[in-house]
């Protein structure tokens, strides 16, 4: 239990998944350390000890790893990982990137598309849409998209489970091949970025919303249904003002 949370809480996000099998495989050592020291056949655990090390210094770095999870055999690529999981921006073409959260692509950059439409039309539709909330961050399209209306809207809270989803766009943002929308909807002081499970932060706080939009997951996705379903609906219409 204690090596669970240590791994789970700690060591990816301070080392992330390659970095915690490395010191995994450096923790047997202290077995065969121990065969070495109290057991006659000693030469069984000389051979775990080199296949150990081996293990170690063969083992691929962080962003090797994730490149060959996601199948980014060439072109650039940018990768963050912590605890909460793993985000991840590859090129498709010459203009446009794909957004990845925790192995599955969700969207991709730069705004413009169905997600701008999804974000846009509960703030369009609502005759004064001062406080809306936006499940999923993403490729931040449909929250940029649903603080379309500047002249109303004037804060907008986002919910995302996955934290290095922020990180992940901050650093392109801040790269060559960043385009000025993401970079103005980074720094608009309206748009609020949390760390939590949409559903839960709905369900434990009090706040009130003119509008509250989810684009965190197609339906077709694992535990989609927590959110596609009657309970999640009846949630968010009592959290609607």
């Amino acid at each position: 239990v204690a090596g669970s949370l240590l791994v789970g809480l700690v060591l990816l996000t301070w080392r992330g998944t390659a970095g915690t099998m490395r010191l995994l495989l450096l923790a047997g050592l202290l077995f065969a350390g121990l065969g070495l020291a109290r057991a006659q056949r000693r030469g069984v655990f000389a051979a775990a000890a080199g296949l150990l090390i081996g293990m170690v210094v063969a083992f691929p770095g962080q962003e090797t790893l994730w490149r060959r999870f996601h199948g980014f055999v060439q072109g650039p690529a940018f990768i963050e990982e912590d605890a909460t999981g793993v985000a991840a921006l590859s090129r498709m073409d010459r203009f446009r990137w794909a957004v990845w959260t925790s192995g599955r692509r969700q969207s991709t950059l730069p705004f413009g598309s169905i997600h701008t439409a999804l974000g846009a039309l509960p703030g369009l539709l609502h005759p004064a849409p001062e406080q809306a909330a936006v499940i999923g961050l993403g490729s931040g399209d449909t929250a940029w998209a649903s603080g379309c209306r500047v002249d109303a809207t004037r804060s907008v809270t986002v919910f995302e489970i996955c934290a290095p989803q922020q990180v992940l766009l901050r650093r392109f943002a801040a790269s060559p091949d960043s385009f000025k929308k993401l970079s103005r909807f980074l720094e608009d002081p309206r748009f609020r970025i949390v760390v939590a499970d949409g559903r839960n932060a709905l369900a434990r706080e009090d706040r009130r919303y003119d509008t509250i939009e989810m684009d965190a997951l197609v339906p077709t996705s694992p535990y989609a249904g927590n959110l596609y379903s009657l309970e999640f609906y009846s949630l968010c219409a009592s959290r609607h003002k």
